[in-house]
């Protein structure tokens, strides 16, 4: 129950940390939001590969997810092995990447 108090509440404000984005992060704009462990990570393409961890709005099939057009939230350094929070809406939208190891 603690853990998901304090995943809302990073939700709620991570609009605060979008520096670099004029789009809300609104969790309702969402149709996937998960956790994911990064495979692969191309920063000169913006693409990234994860294995697909707890799904926490939406579904996923499958083990493992790609996505393009990704915009980093806040000062983060995405790591292979590391794991993310990743929100997505669809193909014509960034993929936010947000740090989920806390």
């Amino acid at each position: 129950m603690k853990k998901l108090i304090v995943l809302i509440i990073i939700i709620l404000n991570i609009s605060a940390c979008a520096n670099n984005s004029d789009e809300s992060l609104s969790h309702d704009n969402f149709t996937l939001l998960h956790f994911g462990q990064v495979i692969e990570y191309y920063p000169d393409n913006e693409y990234i590969e994860v294995a697909v961890g707890k799904i926490i709005k939406g579904e996923h099939f499958g083990k493992r997810a790609s996505y393009s057009n990704i915009s980093k939230v806040g000062e983060l350094e995405i790591k292979h092995g590391g794991k993310y929070l990743i929100a997505y809406t669809d193909e014509n939208s960034p993929v936010y990447i947000i740090n989920g190891n806390n």
